[in-house]
């Protein structure tokens, strides 16, 4: 079962914040029939009968709009119908909250490759720690990616990679055939297309590929025969059809393809690369003048029908269009059509040439050039890029760079007539191309005076929290300068911060008495009382102030909060909207209102209103590292990290950036990326500390004892901390799974420095040895002599648990209700114990609150799902696995709880799939030994 008792603190802050909050999403218990229709579209989508579940699914959003595993599993549809635009269009409604990261992660990589999105497939799937089935699909799909972008090795590496995790899969050996083709190695390709097919499934793409070697050896019969067998096994498998209607035409079989081609348009009215073929057949019969008249006229017309998200969907859609239009000297529909195109598959020489001669065409030598100019640098030494490159130079009468385009294609190809002819073209032409020159500013430090000097140590002072130093440097400027307002308000401040609350009150008196205009001393004042839980004195205050200063935009940003403490969201929103009017350009006001715009759900307004400032403050780091944040709460990884290091060129601390920047591709799932910034951090400073812990969880995370144990010895050297340092030890030992030198090195840091990491270390290591009764003395020393504490408690009564001490363990969950409340943890963890108690009704009652309170954790869901099952409400059981599967995709444990639910239900197939799962997978769970015995039991 899975259990509770490994959580970090943080996380028990949100469990006891949770328990308080009404959670709206109804799912077990809300609709019996979408439960029904839910296991019908399952049932279909897994037999491929994709209009059947569609049917369902909609059903279901229809009573439930939010019903996220119908959600999710109505992307699967359209992943599998190859309709890119629509499993994106779904993944967004998605709430990622509740689904499983790395599951959602491989949908939209999948969603972008169909779209031929390829650099953001590139971008979600670099090297990271996912799943093993998921991220064996992330390389394929990586790998086909890098095809895309023609980066065949990088690829190639990626397919590999691939198939070390899974030798069977047939799309990882697919790509690897694509790549021999790539590089005309045929035989090659035809052994990896030859074991694919050894499988006891092979699938329709397999023998496209294979159909399309042999036609590529001019063996177009024995093509014939093999998409005849990808047509067998998947009849609506449209590629296989247009597939088998070209090789149908080109041997002369023009019924036979004309019947596939009617096939595919009965299914896409207005398909264009069926429509193409249809007027290819259509020509057929004509003379050579019509042919061509007749072709354009009705592949133009059939382009002109097709749906914009359709075209969006399937972009060499764009690529045949700008084709015929460039063919037929439609320049402006081809320009559009190519530029469409290339915003998919920007690295396509083809239609890269293509566009550039239109461009040339009309007279837009500067579009072609930048177009060609990135062509050169992805393809080298291609005569074609290199001459339309001379004719963009020519074009824009720069002979020297025409010159040496036009020469360099004459050295590849001396006797190039036309080559020799544009040389000559720019030879009779004149004029330079000159480059500017940016000059750099130099900024020099100014002479400060002594006071200055101590304000900035001030500054320094009261960043550090070391306020009494701080009120020492500002007393003995008020020595010598006793009237000044600004001084008092200072010191007021600090008083504040140090806990003098008097004598902070006095000074800001003192301030507002030496100059009744400081507004800052009168928010301060207000601040107090707001502080003391009096917030309508502070409004009464402030509006008090506000005749006095009408337009003060701080006084305002005040009122706001004073609002906001009597939960008067609507005026306090109102007031922050006056002053950020009123104040465009002090981030104080632009931070106040961005945060309250983010508080009340409009992330999107927040960021436009912090980058507008951003765009008239460049060097203001505080508003850069504000865009982060924004992104990275809305999931945009890439646009915070490209925020951090814009920040980068305007701090001196620039490890903390690089730490900032790598936590945030770590989010991303970016490790290869994460790494490289903690390096830099390192470089950056030898001696900051989070670079090194950062880069060591990830290497432990990648098993790699030598240089995670170089790691901490530096960490040690750094710290001058033996006990971390044998924590970290003992956390890189539970992760090798060598339990016994974890707890080794959690005992030693008890004994050096006692902490609390060290004990759970200590309870988890003993734990995963089975030995959990071992760690019960030190778990009831470390609470004696540390007093009450969460989740060591829970750590005992869970070690009572794995001992069979289920009296004592109930009790200790008994008292934890009794002292900490109904925390969902408490309630789930003590549902299981009383479940092996024999209290099946008291059990059900408990794991049904804790899910009332938190309906989105596993764990409790799943507890609730098997009680339920056990208890004989199979239908009931069967919705909460479902749920609890969308967001831990690959969850061995529920894996078997549904499959021994399915079994129940003698739906054995289905069971055995996932019991299979379940037993194959690495992760290890308590009962992982009835998996097994479950699934030899159906096997045989």
């Amino acid at each position: 079962m899975k259990w509770l008792s490994n959580i970090k603190g943080s996380s028990l802050g949100t469990l006891a914040c949770v328990s308080v909050l009404c959670w709206t999403m109804q799912f077990a218990y809300a609709n019996e029939t979408i439960n029904q229709y839910y296991e019908q579209a399952l049932i279909a989508f897994e037999q491929q009968d994709n209009g059947t579940a569609l049917v369902h699914l909609k059903n279901i959003l229809q009573q439930d709009d939010k019903h996220v595993p119908a959600r999710v599993l109505l992307t699967q549809v359209y992943l599998q119908q190859g309709n890119g635009v629509a499993a994106e269009v779904e993944l967004n409604r998605v709430d990622s909250d509740l689904v499983d990261d790395d599951h959602i992660i491989s949908l939209f990589a999948h969603a972008y490759l169909l779209q031929k999105q390829y650099r953001k497939v590139i971008e979600i799937t670099e090297s990271s720690v996912f799943q093993r089935s998921i991220e064996r699909d992330l390389k394929i799909f990586r790998g086909q990616a890098l095809i895309g972008v023609h980066q065949y090795r990088a690829a190639d590496i990626a397919f590999k990679q691939a198939l070390a995790i899974d030798s069977q899969s047939q799309l990882a050996l697919l790509g690897r055939a694509q790549i021999a083709l790539q590089n005309k190695r045929v035989d090659l390709a035809l052994n990896f297309v030859e074991q694919a097919l050894s499988s006891d499934a092979p699938l329709a793409n397999s023998w496209i590929l294979k159909a399309k070697i042999l036609q590529h050896q001019q063996q177009p019969n024995q093509a014939l025969m093999a998409i005849n067998q990808a047509v067998a096994i998947s009849p609506e498998h449209l590629s296989a059809r247009l597939t088998r209607a070209m090789l149908l035409i080109n041997l002369k079989q023009h019924n036979k393809a004309e019947q596939d081609i009617e096939y595919i348009l009965a299914k896409i009215p207005n398909e264009p690369r069926a429509g193409y073929l249809k007027a290819i057949l259509l020509a057929t019969q004509m003379q050579e003048q019509q042919l061509s008249q007749t072709a354009i006229t009705q592949v133009m017309v059939t382009l002109a029908g097709v749906p914009d998200d359709v075209m969006k969907n399937t972009p060499d859609y764009y690529y045949l269009a700008g084709q015929v239009s460039y063919q037929f000297g439609r320049l402006d529909d081809a320009r559009h059509y190519l530029t469409k195109f290339l915003s998919y598959a920007e690295l396509e020489v083809n239609a890269v040439l293509m566009l550039a001669s239109v461009e040339l065409m009309q007279q837009q030598a500067e579009t072609a050039r930048s177009l060609l100019i990135k062509a050169n640098i992805n393809q080298p030494n291609d005569i074609r890029i290199l001459s339309l490159l001379g004719l963009a130079y020519l074009q824009q009468k720069n002979t020297d760079k025409a010159e040496y385009y036009f020469k360099q294609v004459l050295t590849m190809n001396p006797e190039s007539s036309q080559g020799l002819t544009n040389l000559a073209k720019s030879n009779i032409q004149s004029g330079d191309y000159h480059g500017a020159i940016k000059a750099l500013l130099s900024i020099k430090d100014d002479t400060v005076s002594a006071t200055q000097v101590k304000l900035l140590l001030v500054d320094s002072y009261q960043q550090s929290k070391q306020y009494l130093d701080a009120i020492k440097v500002m007393e003995s400027l008020l020595r010598e300068f006793p009237e000044n307002s600004y001084y008092y308000q200072r010191i007021g401040v600090l008083y504040g911060h140090n806990k003098q609350l008097e004598l902070a009150r006095s000074a800001f008196d003192t301030a507002i008495s030496l100059d009744d205009s400081n507004v800052l001393a009168m928010i301060h004042l207000a601040r107090m009382d707001n502080i003391s839980g009096n917030p309508a004195k502070a409004l009464a205050f402030l509006q008090d102030k506000l005749k006095q200063f009408p337009k003060n935009s701080l006084i305002m940003a005040e009122v706001s909060d004073a609002y906001l403490l009597n939960n008067d969201h609507k005026n306090s929103m109102l007031w922050l909207k006056k002053a950020y009017a009123l104040d465009k350009n002090s981030f104080f006001i632009v931070e106040k209102y961005a945060k309250a715009l983010a508080r009340e759900g409009e992330l999107a307004q927040a960021l436009l209103v912090t980058e507008a400032f951003v765009s008239s403050h460049s060097k203001h780091v505080a508003s850069r590292l504000l865009v982060a944040k924004f992104y990275q709460t809305n999931k945009q990884y890439q646009q915070a990290a490209d925020s951090l290091k814009d920040v980068l060129d305007h701090v001196a601390n620039k490890a903390g950036i690089y730490v900032q920047i790598a936590r945030v591709q770590l989010q991303a799932k970016n490790n290869t990326a994460a790494i490289s910034s903690f390096k830099k951090a390192m470089v950056a400073n030898e001696q900051y500390l989070p670079a090194y812990l950062g880069l060591l969880d990830i290497i432990m995370l990648q098993q790699d004892e030598k240089y995670a144990l170089q790691l901490i010895a530096t960490i040690k050297d750094i710290s001058k901390d033996e006990g971390l340092a044998e924590v970290l030890q003992g956390k890189l030992y539970y992760q090798l799974h060598n339990y016994d030198l974890a707890e080794q090195h959690y005992l030693k840091a008890l004994t050096i420095e006692p902490s609390k990491v060290a004990i759970l270390g200590v309870y988890k290591s003993f734990k995963k040895q089975k030995q959990a009764n071992k760690a019960i003395t030190y778990l009831v020393s470390w609470l004696k002599a540390h007093g009450d504490d969460l989740q060591v408690s829970i750590a005992l009564a869970d070690c009572y648990r794995q001992s069979q001490q289920l009296q004592k363990s109930g009790q200790a969950y008994q008292q934890l209700l009794a002292d900490y409340g109904e925390l969902p943890i408490l309630l789930n963890n003590y549902a299981n114990v009383l479940y092996e108690l024999d209290e099946a009704d008291l059990a059900l009652h408990h794991a049904r609150k804790a899910y009332s309170y938190l309906k989105n954790n596993v764990a409790i869901i799943d507890t609730l799902g098997w009680i339920e099952s056990r208890m004989g409400n199979k239908e009931v059981a069967l919705a909460l696995f479902r749920q609890a599967l969308t967001k831990d995709f690959d969850n061995a444990e529920v894996q078997y709880h549904l499959g021994a639910t399915l079994y129940d239900l003698e739906r054995h197939n289905e069971a055995q799939k996932y019991l299979k799962k379940s037993v194959n997978s690495r992760q290890d769970f308590s009962e992982k030994h009835k998996a097994k015995a479950l699934l030899a039991r159906i096997q045989s």
